[in-house]
C-alpha cells in the first residue's frame, strides 16, 4: 500500500504528567543485580512535548530567551531515566541463550540512530465520513489511527551503540528460559537532548477495494543513549550493554 507522508503533527499543549527520573550517577550505567525503574515513553513524550518553546505574541525576547534557557537547563541537566521499550527476544535452545535482532526495533537506512521502543497501538476508529467512488456512489469511509513511540539519539561517542550491528544476547539455561521470556523487559538509558521532541504521520488513503483511511503516527524523543539493559520480572538487571568508548 502506498503511504502519504504528511506534515508534521501539531504540537498541543498538554498537562505536565510525573515520571520517574533514576537517581544513578549521571553517566553510570545500572550493573546487574541492580533493580531499575521504568518510565513509560507515552508519558515521557507528554512531559517533553508539553513544554512550549515558541516565543508568545505578548512575550518580550528577554522574557522568552529566559524561560526557553530554564526549560533546556530542566530537561538537559536532569539525571537519566530508564525507558521500557518493547522487546522480543527468540531462544536459541541450541546454544541456551535469547537473542533479540535489532530488527525487530532499531535500524532504518533512513533514520540510523532510532529506535521504536513500542510497537504500534491497536487501530483504533476514530471516525467516519462519505464520499463518493469511481462510479459516483456514495460509500461511507472509516477512519483509524494508530501511534507508536520512538527515541533519536546523537551522535557523540556515548550515543553509538553496538546493538545495531550484533544483537542482544543473554545466555540463559533451557530450564529457567521458559519461565523468563514473557517477563523479560528491555530498558533505554536515556539523557535529553535538543530539539527533545518531534512527530510525523502517514496516510494511506481509502479505495474502492478499501474503504478506510489509516493515520499511522510515531512521536519521538530526542536523547542520548547512555546504554541498554534487559532486566527480568522484578525489574532486576540481567545484563547491561554499553555503548562504544
Amino acid at each position: 500500500m502506498k503511504y502519504e507522508t504528511l506534515l508534521p503533527i501539531i504540537v498541543l499543549e498538554l498537562v505536565l504528567m510525573p515520571f520517574s527520573i533514576n537517581s544513578w550517577a549521571e553517566t553510570d550505567c545500572p550493573t546487574p543485580g541492580t533493580k531499575v525503574e521504568f518510565s513509560q515513553p507515552a508519558e515521557v513524550y507528554e512531559v517533553v512535548s508539553s513544554y512550549t518553546l515558541e516565543k508568545d505574541e505578548f512575550e518580550t525576547m528577554a522574557q522568552f530567551e529566559k524561560r526557553r534557557n530554564g526549560i533546556y537547563s530542566k530537561l538537559i541537566e536532569s539525571p537519566p531515566t530508564m525507558l521500557q521499550g518493547f522487546y522480543k527476544p527468540e531462544y536459541d535452545a541450541d546454544k541456551q541463550r535469547f537473542v533479540a535482532k535489532y530488527k525487530y526495533t532499531c535500524g532504518w537506512p533512513s533514520i540510523k540512530r532510532a529506535c521504536y521502543v513500542t510497537d504500534y497501538d491497536a487501530f483504533n476508529r476514530t471516525g467516519t465520513y462519505q464520499a463518493q467512488n469511481y462510479y459516483g456512489e456514495t460509500v461511507t469511509i472509516d477512519v483509524y489511527s494508530s501511534v507508536k513511540y520512538g527515541i533519536q539519539w546523537g551522535k557523540s561517542k556515548k550515543s553509538r551503540l553496538f546493538f545495531r550491528k550484533k544483537p542482544l544476547v543473554i545466555d540463559i539455561p533451557i530450564e529457567q528460559a521458559r519461565t523468563l521470556k514473557d517477563s523479560l523487559k528491555i530498558g533505554y538509558f536515556i539523557k535529553f537532548r535538543e530539539p527533545f521532541y518531534s512527530s510525523d504521520i502517514s496516510r494511506k488513503p481509502a479505495n474502492n477495494a478499501d474503504r478506510s483511511e489509516v493515520y499511522s503516527g510515531s512521536k519521538w524523543i530526542m536523547v542520548d543513549l547512555l546504554c541498554v539493559v534487559v532486566t527480568d520480572g522484578n525489574d532486576n538487571v540481567m545484563k547491561t550493554f554499553e555503548p562504544f568508548r
